[in-house]
């Protein structure tokens, strides 16, 4: 049957010589397999529906019991233009879309988690949002069932900790900007991670070179002024 759903494409891999395979999150069908045939032939019209972290509605073709979808047509929504004209955005934008990618099953539908990614996504279009990953990863956790909000580390104030689980976005980009107190929560959020499943977050990386970059441009700043 032909399904239309909201939906943010989480990643995508060449399959045979001309087709993509991309992992949607969808509202209504949660995460699904969808295959594109033909998108990387030149003047391919539906190309864009692959690239990750772009906000659409899906039109797919979906039978019952299939493992892959096909699809077939569709609208963007929105493509985040500022994140991905901004290097570290998009690493933070990979990051939130890896994130869901490894803690969440195969079509079982999560509205909530849906509107967690959606709202991430759009802080870090608006505005430089710092605390977008740290927020992002704890509300994911807790959403899955096994949240750290009883966990606070001791670098970060209990009153941070509790914004970072439940302020509105736009509160949380007024916050004032602590590195050390960001390292501490993402460390955790990391360590849990990894404790839960086999596979590491790849884009994790980037984002720990992205802040090794930042205190060296930081230190080169102080010695200059």
């Amino acid at each position: 049957m032909i399904v239309v759903t909201d939906g943010i494409t989480l990643s995508r891999r060449k399959f045979r010589e001309y087709d993509r395979l991309a992992m949607v999150f969808t509202r209504d069908f949660g995460r699904l397999r969808v295959r594109y045939i033909g998108v990387d032939r030149p003047k391919a019209k539906l190309r864009a529906f692959t690239e990750p972290f772009v906000r659409a509605i899906f039109r797919l073709y979906l039978r019952a019991g299939a493992e892959v979808a096909t699809g077939v047509g569709g609208a963007i929504e929105c493509v985040y233009p500022a994140v991905r004209a901004d290097l570290h955005s998009t690493h933070e934008a990979f990051y939130c879309c890896e994130l869901v990618l490894r803690l969440t099953p195969e079509q079982q539908p999560s509205p909530e988690k849906f509107d967690l990614l959606a709202g991430a996504l759009g802080a870090l279009e608006d505005a430089e949002h710092r605390w977008v990953t740290l927020a992002f990863g704890l509300r994911l956790l807790e959403d899955a069932g096994f949240g750290l909000r009883d966990a606070c580390p001791a670098e970060v104030p209990q009153a941070l900790w509790t914004d970072l689980h439940e302020a509105e976005w736009s509160s949380l980009r007024l916050l004032p900007f602590d590195a050390a107190r960001q390292r501490a929560g993402a460390s955790l959020v990391s360590r849990h991670i990894r404790g839960r499943i086999d596979i590491g977050i790849e884009s994790e990386r980037f984002l720990i070179d992205d802040a090794g970059r930042q205190t060296q441009d930081a230190g080169r700043e102080t010695i200059l002024s």
